[in-house]
């Protein structure tokens, strides 16, 4: 049986959390349903998605790595060590890009330049390039995802970096087509050691 003073901890440890959870339902609800308060600095916020949507993106990604970190769980050593590889190849290139990565010239800038007009609303600019799409319609699909890559950008305020977003982009794809790689090549010859070969290669 418990004695007073372990009662008395228990008390106050459940106290303190209720309390804590009093203090963050409170802030929860004033970002939610008081953002009209002016506030100092509070143009900082300004550019970024509304509460709710923030609050929704939150949530996903709390589940996203619980989830992921139960899929760890779940696996091999291996497997394991891929998934975390591919996570540092990814981060590594994101950082080696932001090192040195430059606009390029031929179609390139016409297709970024074209998505960040669609997604800044900036018709004048459209007008103008329409004879390029006339001749190389090829590229329509690409300025359409850009767009909502610029979008996505701008609605998060990365006004300066939605160039470098797609970069980012860029580089989770690539991180995964080397996990791909490593299944593809893994059930092609049936040899752990034929994957590992082939995600050193890549």
């Amino acid at each position: 049986m418990k004695g007073s003073r372990e009662r008395a901890a228990d008390g106050l440890q459940k106290a303190l959390g209720w309390l804590y959870g009093l203090i963050l339902g409170g802030s929860l609800f004033v970002c939610l349903f008081l953002s009209h308060i002016n506030f100092s600095r509070k143009y900082l916020t300004t550019q970024f998605l509304p509460a709710f949507m923030l609050l929704a993106i939150g949530l996903l990604l709390v589940f996203s790595l619980h989830r992921y970190s139960s899929i760890l769980a779940g696996l091999g050593p291996g497997k394991r060590a891929l998934f975390i590889a591919t996570a540092l190849l990814f981060f590594l290139q994101v950082f080696a890009a932001s090192q040195y990565w430059f606009r390029t010239a031929w179609d390139v800038p016409t297709v970024n330049n074209t998505a960040s007009a669609i997604a800044h609303g900036e018709g004048e600019y459209l007008s103008k390039i329409r004879w390029y799409f006339s001749e190389f319609p090829n590229n329509l699909m690409l300025v359409w995802i850009f767009s909502l890559f610029y979008r996505a950008a701008h609605i998060m305020g990365l006004h300066e970096q939605e160039y470098f977003f797609i970069i980012c982009i860029q580089c989770l794809l690539n991180s995964l087509c080397g996990l791909l790689l490593v299944q593809v090549v893994h059930r092609l010859f049936k040899s752990r050691s034929m994957a590992i070969l082939g995600y050193t290669l890549y």
